[in-house]
């Protein structure tokens, strides 16, 4: 991103594309720069961020959200409690991420799953480290963001997904849904 870029935020579009270029942008960033960069953004625009959290289209979901929708049947499983890049963690921090995110939702909700989502989910993003920690903690599988069918060597700790960024209507979310989106990409 370079020492300095500026956004035009004249629309909701424009909006959408500096925060997804700022979240890209700190995912490079080592975990404890991440908070100081958000805190830097905020005082150069004179401005609480902590308000637009409510506008973006990734805002976190509420313990009540949550309780709402397993209700109707939907289910969620631990994915970190502050998002950070395990690989980039040392062992205690990213067994402390893994730990929390899932005594939370074990506290909040009443069938939390034995899977994880391993936050941003490259491969450079989780390590063997990782999934021994994961192991540890007795999950039985973790999802990646690697957008590929599933192969059946894969190992249970690196399962590809599709992600729904992106998917504005039903047509193209269908498209993602069954791969040939990402075929033809």
């Amino acid at each position: 991103m370079g020492a300095s870029v500026t956004f035009a935020l004249t629309s909701r579009a424009a909006r959408i594309r500096a925060d997804l270029a700022i979240k890209k942008y700190m995912k490079t960033l080592p975990a404890d720069n991440a908070s100081a960069f958000v805190e830097n953004i905020a005082r150069v625009c004179e401005r609480d961020l902590r308000a637009d959290i409510a506008t973006t289209p990734y805002r976190p979901m509420t313990w009540e959200e949550m309780r709402e929708m397993e209700a109707t049947g939907m289910t969620f499983a631990p994915h970190t409690r502050t998002h950070p890049i395990l690989s980039r963690l040392p062992p205690e921090k990213a067994r402390e991420e893994i730990a929390g995110s899932q005594s939370a939702l074990s506290r909040e909700l009443t069938r939390p799953l034995s899977v994880f989502a391993y936050p941003n989910g490259g491969k450079a993003d989780y390590s063997e480290e990782t999934i021994r920690l994961l192991k540890e903690a007795g999950f039985t599988a973790a999802f990646t963001t690697e957008p590929r069918s599933l192969g059946k060597n894969d190992s249970l700790y690196e399962l590809p997904r599709f992600t729904m960024d992106g998917a504005n209507d039903i047509h193209r979310a269908r498209l993602i849904v069954s791969g040939i989106y990402n075929a033809l990409a």
